[in-house]
C-alpha cells in the first residue's frame, strides 16, 4: 500500500488557503474587494476541491487497511469516521456560539445574537442544516456535510471499489461518472464527484488495482467532466491536486508538518478566532500596515488556536503514534517519518500501525 506525504502536506495548504481566503474577502468594511491584499486571497476558496480530491484518496485507502466488508464493518468505519470528525466539529460550534454571543454583549457591538432554535440544533448535529430550514453557524460546515455524504457513499460502493477485477472498477468508474450528472444542487454530493473521483483514480494506481495508463486516463475524465458541471476553477483545482499527489511533496519541513497536522483544527476555529480579529480591524483607521498587521495577527492567532484544538479535540497530547492517527479528519493520510513522499513498502516490510485514513 502507498504511503502519500504529499497528500498530508496539501492539505494544510489547502487550509491556510481557505482561512486566508475568509480573513481577506470575508469582511468588503476591513479590506476594499479591490484591494491587492483581497486579491492575494481571492482563489482560497479553491481548497475545498483539494479537500475533495484527497478525501476520494484517502477513504478508501482507510477501508481498504481495514479490510472493509459491507455491511459487517458498517458500524467499525462509521465509528472511526465518528471519532476522527465530530468531537472536534461540536467542540467548534460551542466556541462559536460562544464568541458569537461575547460580540454580540461588547458595548457597541452590532453583532447578532446567534440563532440556536430547534432547526439549527438539530441540523447541525446531524449536518442537515439545508434542509431543516436553518443556516450554517460557520460557513464553512457546508464542506463537511458534502464529506459525510461521501462517507455514505463510500459505505455502499467501497467494496466494489476495492475489487481486483478490473471489469468491475471501471464499470464502477463509469456508474460514478453518471452520477456526477444527477443533481446540480450545491448542498448533495453530486456535484462534487469529479473532484472525489479523481482521487479515487489515485488511489487505484497507489493500490496496484489500475495501471499508469488506466488511472491517469479516468482521472483525466473527471477532471473533464469536472470542467462540464463545476466552475473552471474547481476543475483546475482538481486537476492539480492530482497532479500534485504524484510529486515528491514532504512532510519533513517542521512548517508543513504543523500545518498539516492542526489543518482540521484550523479549518474549524479559523473564523470563530481570527474572523473576530478581522471584524475588530473595521474599527482602526483603513491602511496597509494596520490591515496587514491585522491579518498577521488574525493567522497566528488561529494557528496557536489550531494547535490547542488538536491537543484537546484531536488526541494530540497523546503517544506519537496516535498523534498521527487521530489527527485524521477529512483528507487526511498519515505517513510514517524518514519516508518516502509517495512509495508502495517492500514485500517484506509490515504495513506501518500510523497509516490509517
Amino acid at each position: 500500500m502507498p504511503r502519500c506525504e504529499s497528500a498530508h502536506v496539501l492539505r494544510g495548504l489547502a487550509a491556510v488557503a481557505v482561512t486566508w481566503f475568509h480573513f481577506t474577502n470575508g469582511q468588503p468594511l476591513f479590506i476594499n474587494p479591490d484591494s491587492l491584499l483581497a486579491w492575494s486571497g481571492r482563489y482560497g476558496y479553491l481548497g475545498v476541491p483539494v479537500f475533495f480530491v484527497i478525501s476520494g484518496f484517502v477513504i478508501p485507502y482507510s477501508l481498504d487497511r481495514m479490510g472493509y466488508r459491507f455491511p459487517n464493518d458498517v458500524l467499525t468505519f462509521a465509528g472511526k469516521r465518528f471519532w476522527r470528525i465530530y468531537p472536534a466539529y461540536i467542540a467548534s460550534i460551542v466556541l462559536t456560539v460562544v464568541v458569537l454571543l461575547a460580540s454580540a454583549m461588547l458595548p457597541g457591538s452590532k453583532a447578532a445574537v446567534p440563532v440556536l432554535d430547534n432547526p439549527t440544533i438539530i441540523g447541525h448535529l446531524t449536518y442537515t442544516v439545508p434542509w431543516v430550514g436553518a443556516d450554517w453557524l460557520v460557513p464553512i460546515y457546508w464542506s463537511l456535510a458534502i464529506e459525510i455524504q461521501f462517507y455514505i457513499a463510500m459505505i455502499l460502493l467501497g467494496p466494489a471499489l476495492l475489487s481486483r477485477k478490473r471489469g468491475i472498477l471501471f464499470a464502477m468508474l463509469f456508474l460514478l461518472g453518471c452520477l456526477c450528472f444527477v443533481s446540480s444542487d450545491r448542498t448533495l454530493l453530486f456535484w462534487y464527484l469529479p473532484s472525489f473521483c479523481a482521487g479515487i483514480c489515485w488511489y487505484l494506481l497507489f493500490s496496484g488495482r489500475l495501471s499508469a495508463l488506466d488511472a491517469y486516463s479516468q482521472a483525466a475524465g473527471f477532471v473533464i467532466i469536472a470542467g462540464l458541471t463545476m466552475p473552471i476553477g474547481y476543475a483546475i483545482a482538481t486537476a492539480a491536486t492530482t497532479a500534485a499527489l504524484a510529486m515528491p511533496i514532504r512532510a519533513s519541513w517542521r512548517l508543513f508538518a504543523f500545518l498539516g497536522t492542526t489543518s482540521y483544527s484550523l479549518y474549524l476555529v479559523h473564523s470563530a478566532i481570527g474572523g473576530r480579529i478581522v471584524n475588530l480591524g473595521t474599527r482602526l483607521p483603513n491602511s496597509l500596515l494596520i490591515q496587514s498587521s491585522i491579518l498577521a495577527l488574525s493567522m497566528l492567532a488561529s494557528l496557536v488556536a489550531a494547535y490547542v484544538f488538536w491537543k484537546i479535540f484531536e488526541g494530540g497530547g497523546t503517544t506519537e503514534a496516535s498523534q498521527n492517527s487521530k489527527a485524521a479528519g477529512p483528507g487526511f493520510l498519515e505517513t510514517a517519518r524518514g519516508q518516502p513522499p509517495c512509495r508502495k513498502p517492500l514485500d517484506d516490510e509490515p504495513a506501518s500501525p500510523d497509516l490509517r485514513g
